[in-house]
């Protein structure tokens, strides 16, 4: 029966029936499965923004599903998922606009539209999870269906691409379950609400819980060093899937980590509050690092590419770094961090608009220039004059200048820093707010390096492919550069919007909005606290060109796959190595020297596994035989079945030529039965005329009729037993 709780399943059903209708409908129409993508895709949205409507009217929706035992798909969204399912929606169906004028030649079709509108469906799930046990499920369905857009190519890189982030995103959906399940055994309830005062009481280590969470939603933002996998993703899928990579899938991610460490990790114990307070404190304290390290590693390492979907895949990786920055600093300042908090959303939201952007971009000037590697691009503002506006609003909404998007969740972001730096009276977190600064002039220089690289000088490349972007490019890119100018706008309007999300942390609402009354943004500090990085971002570029720092091409060695991954990996050899010696009576150096217990064993197995076949084969030859005889039988039974049909078919012939018989002696005797009244009543009349007249002739017409109805009996007696 449909009910308004029903609503939740549309955004989710709409793109996965969407998919389902490719994958079944072998059409190879070149039109039908983009029309299917983008109509699914806008469903999905009209059906969110329902959602969203009645969520902001105060109609809490919630649907529970396919309940088996205790466990089952709930969904509940808050306010918080909701905005965030909003916003990737939107993007998506701009995205499956995009793919339509921009996969006009590809290969497999129905194939990446699929995936597409899969992982859509995977994604708006998780927004929409009332616990930990539905977002899972949502999460790693996303996960596996965005593989054939990671390798739609099927080219080698494409396809090492895929098997690294296939691995990487098992490694951590295992590590997520697994945080999942402890969540679960100590608190026993998987729903997303405060626990904090839950574990202390049990004795759970909250710092175990809280890497374990970390690990999983941090690899899919690309949080370093969990980051190896998004360069070589980023750069081998499509356009419309890398911008979905990073403008929406990876808030998930953000989704998650911000969920988990707000809520969960909330008190609602008066006596456990220092304890509690203590724990989200230290978290916090860590998560700043993390988040230096992230923003900082990330934008170096984006100043040293000259592929364009590179640098934007390690400039993703630093606005990572910018959010954890964020939520650290809510995290310390516990029930005083709801700006922070804000900021951290307000940040991911801005993320979400420019990273697209720059994403689709990207693929605007492969497109048109056949490359993404800067010595051979140049000059293309004088060709492509609308890509190079819409570049230069999203560069600037990155960088935070006034009246782009960024603008406001920086001067936010800056302001928890500082509060941090004040709170904690410490020189390094005082260090914390001027990496920030140097953090943002590094991605001032090499938005610089991109800007100049793509559209000023001279092209180098051999020839353009078009002189213009398709109409449907440029509606989509217009509609996302509106976007970013009016969030830079009105960032007033946007931070209140965004502390509503706030209802339900471990925040002070009371506090947080007498915060927000403080906030200007229109002031000579804001303007100081975003050109100063600019302008120091502009040395650092004018530095490093001189220095020829751009060519600089750093050794695989000094990579984090080398440093931090590599060694991982062979420790784990090393610790399997050891730990099957003690186990086995030192079976690594006895199956050096050649003759190994595990050699033997296989051996073993091998013999047994032999019996197995040939025990598979004697039951398969007398399966054979089984069947033969069956198939005989059946032969036999077959040829019964016709012979017993002719008798019968003979009998049933004899038995209607009986029954003619029998007719037409009835019809005979009904004749003389009644010409048998006639002669009596003529011998009744000669009696009452002639006295001569003996009773002689009278036995002798009873015994002529007895005879006759012995007849008709006789022939009864005799065939219609037959017959009956």
């Amino acid at each position: 029966m449909f009910t308004r709780d029903t609503l939740l399943l549309l955004p989710i059903l709409a793109p996965m029936l969407g998919a389902l209708l490719l994958l079944l409908n072998p059409a190879r129409s070149w039109l039908w499965p983009r029309v299917v993508a983008v109509l699914a895709a806008f469903l999905s949205l009209v059906a969110l923004v329902v959602v969203f409507n009645l969520r902001q009217a105060g109609t809490i929706l919630q649907l529970n599903l396919l309940h088996v035992v205790d466990y089952g798909l709930s969904f509940r969204p808050s306010f918080l998922g909701v905005t965030l399912a909003v916003t990737v929606a939107a993007l998506w169906f701009l995205a499956s606009i995009f793919a339509v004028s921009f996969l006009k030649s590809t290969h497999s079709p129905r194939r990446f539209f699929a995936s597409f509108l899969l992982s859509m469906g995977g994604c708006v799930g998780v927004f929409l999870a009332n616990d930990y046990f539905t977002f899972f499920v949502f999460f790693e369905l996303m996960t596996f269906a965005a593989y054939p857009l990671v390798v739609h190519a099927e080219s080698d890189h494409a396809r090492r691409a895929g098997d690294i982030y296939l691995y990487m995103s098992v490694a951590g959906g295992l590590v997520l379950l697994f945080g999942i399940l402890l969540l679960v055994w100590a608190t026993g309830t998987a729903e997303i609400a405060p626990k904090l005062h839950v574990l202390l009481e049990r004795g759970v280590n909250p710092y175990l819980l809280a890497l374990m969470f970390l690990v999983g939603f941090g690899l899919k933002m690309g949080l370093v060093p969990l980051h190896i996998w998004l360069p070589y993703t980023y750069v081998s899928a499509p356009a419309p899937a890398t911008a979905m990579l990073s403008g929406a899938m990876n808030k998930t991610g953000v989704y998650g980590l911000v969920v988990f460490l707000t809520v969960t990790l909330a008190n609602k114990s008066e006596t456990l509050a220092p304890a509690a307070t203590l724990v989200q404190e230290n978290i916090g304290l860590i998560l700043l690092g993390l988040g230096l390290v992230t923003m900082l590693m990330g934008g170096f390492l984006a100043l040293m590419q000259s592929n364009i979907k590179r640098l934007l895949a390690y400039s993703s990786i630093s606005q990572m770094g910018y959010i954890v920055l964020a939520l650290a600093s809510a995290m310390y300042l516990t029930k005083e961090g709801g700006l922070a908090h804000t900021a951290a959303i307000f940040h991911a939201f801005n993320h979400a608009l420019f990273s697209t952007t720059l994403f689709l971009l990207g693929g605007v000037i492969y497109l048109h220039a056949g490359s993404l590697h800067f010595d051979r691009l140049g000059g293309l503002a004088r060709f492509l004059p609308f890509t190079a506006i819409a570049a230069l609003i999203a560069s600037l909404s990155v960088l935070g200048l006034p009246g782009f998007a960024g603008f406001g969740s920086k001067i936010l972001i800056h302001k928890a820093l500082v509060t941090v730096a004040e709170h904690g009276d410490s020189w390094w977190l005082l260090m914390t707010e001027k990496l920030f600064v140097l953090g943002s002039a590094i991605t001032a220089a090499y938005f610089i390096k991109l800007y100049l690289g793509i559209f000023f000088g001279k092209f180098k490349g051999t020839e353009l492919r078009y002189r213009q972007e398709g109409w449907l490019m440029r509606a989509v890119l217009g509609v996302l550069c509106c976007g970013m100018l009016l969030v830079g706008m009105f960032p007033g309007l946007a931070m209140r919007f965004f502390s509503l999300a706030a209802e339900g942390t471990f925040v002070n609402i009371t506090y947080l909005i007498k915060k927000l009354a403080t906030v200007d943004f229109w002031t000579a500090y804001a303007y100081g606290g975003v050109f100063w990085p600019f302008a120091l971002g502009i040395i650092v570029f004018v530095i490093a060109t001189y220095c020829r720092f751009f060519a600089w091409k750093y050794p695989k060695w000094l990579s984090v796959e080398a440093l931090v991954f590599r060694p991982a990996y062979n420790f784990f050899l090393m610790l399997c190595c050891l730990y099957a010696t003690k186990a086995d009576g030192g079976i690594c150096d006895v199956y050096d020297r050649g003759g190994t217990i595990s050699g033997r064993l296989l051996r073993q197995v091998k013999r047994f596994d032999d019996l197995i076949d040939e025990g598979y084969e004697a039951v398969g030859h007398g399966t054979s035989q089984i069947v033969e005889q069956a198939r005989q039988l059946d032969q036999g039974v077959s040829r019964a079945y016709r012979e017993v049909g002719g008798q019968v078919h003979t009998v049933a012939h004899g038995m209607s030529v009986v029954d003619a018989a029998v007719g037409e002696a009835y019809e005979q005797v009904g004749k003389a039965a009644a010409r048998v009244p006639e002669d009596l009543n003529k011998l009744e009349g000669i009696g009452s005329t002639a006295s001569t007249f003996s009773l002689q002739n009278v036995t002798i017409g009873s015994l002529i009729v007895a005879v006759i109805l012995l007849i008709i009996l006789t022939i009864m007696y005799i065939y219609g037993g037959q017959v009956l």
